[in-house]
């Protein structure tokens, strides 16, 4: 009788611990996921630039600078975007939406007019509605003023994050193994080759993508440029390079027509607006019919909606980190199910030979 007592007490005793080393371990990762969601960011640009300097390194380019250069490349395009682009943008936005008077559109018999008062059936009150619209004005006069510091703070969570993302990615990138190997290190034994083709597949997938969204956005920005040309737009450029920007959205060029048309309207009236508004839409179904099959959903795979449903939910969970890693975890799931899809077939083919 001792003894079955003995057991079943070191039974109980051993349950608590494992209880315990469970939840003290959940409550370290929930307490570093902020590090993790770095670490995993840093790997999925790492394999950005391994993707995007294979084919170069390939013609006896040294590995080592052309990876240097293409960070070189990156680092001044983002810096000529945040110290050149976003000011004089939102200069502009914000000239252009100072001109408007919310109070005086609210009760003028004007289209806008019209609107508010649309809204107000809708509401009960169309004065929620002009302070929304007030406060976003002030907001825009304000944003000018924010330094790259702020920026990062609020992109990647601070500057300690984008330092530790960019020494990390740059670490992995060199070690082209490095990244195999953190696989390995953090697989099962007995999952780990097929961890480890499993992350291939998708590295060369997201690099793919990356490749052909590029071609997207300037082929959608030369033709959003030139169609606001030919009507005499204002900021056209702005307009096509917000096109070309909203392009690595899926369904992103809708919400920058939004913009084209909101400025056509106020610029040159309804008939403006609405010229604009037909020009977004067949931009819109050329991308959709002839540029997303030829160059993004054939080398991906994963449907527009899916990476939107993961732009949306993991943006909303982590931020701009969670959106970087939108698209990995698309592609990997995707992969998964398509192995899971393989693997089904392949043991239910005996059963469907034995039967005929």
């Amino acid at each position: 009788m001792s003894n079955k007592s003995n057991v079943a007490i070191s039974i109980s005793v051993m349950s608590i611990i494992t209880i315990l080393v469970v939840f003290v371990a959940g409550y370290g990762v929930w307490q570093l996921w902020n590090l993790v969601l770095v670490v995993l960011v840093a790997v999925v640009l790492s394999s950005f630039v391994i993707t995007f300097t294979r084919t170069i390194a390939t013609r006896r380019f040294p590995r080592i600078a052309t990876i240097i250069l293409v960070y070189i490349f990156v680092f001044l395009v983002i810096g000529t975007v945040l110290y050149l682009f976003i000011p004089i943008f939102i200069k502009e936005v914000t000239e252009l939406t100072g001109k408007l008077d919310m109070q005086e559109l609210s009760t003028s018999p004007t289209s806008i007019g019209n609107i508010l008062s649309f809204v107000q059936g809708f509401s009960g009150s169309s004065t929620k509605s002009i302070d929304i619209l007030t406060r976003a004005q002030e907001s825009l006069k304000v944003l000018p003023t924010a330094n790259i510091l702020q920026i990062l703070t609020i992109a990647f969570g601070g500057v300690t994050n984008f330092i530790l993302i960019v020494v990390l990615s740059l670490y992995l990138s060199v070690n082209e193994k490095s990244i195999e190997s953190f696989i390995r290190i953090i697989s099962p034994l007995q999952y780990e080759e097929y961890a480890v083709s499993l992350w291939l597949r998708v590295e060369e997938k997201i690099g793919k993508w990356l490749r052909g969204q590029m071609v997207l956005a300037f082929i959608l920005a030369v033709l959003t440029y030139i169609g606001l040309w030919i009507f005499d737009v204002p900021y056209a450029l702005m307009l096509a390079l917000l096109a070309a920007v909203f392009s690595l959205i899926p369904f992103g060029i809708i919400f920058a027509g939004l913009v084209a048309i909101g400025v056509a309207f106020l610029a040159g009236g309804l008939k403006l607006a609405v010229i604009v508004l037909l020009m977004y839409f067949i931009l819109q179904q050329i991308e959709n019919y002839i540029l997303q099959p030829l160059i993004i959903r054939s080398i991906t795979g994963v449907p527009s909606t899916i990476i939107l449903l993961s732009l949306v939910v993991f943006g909303t969970l982590w931020g701009f980190l969670g959106v970087i890693l939108a698209l990995p975890i698309a592609v990997l799931l995707v992969e998964v199910v398509k192995d899971y899809d393989i693997r089904k077939r392949m043991l239910t083919m005996p059963e469907v030979d034995s039967v005929e």
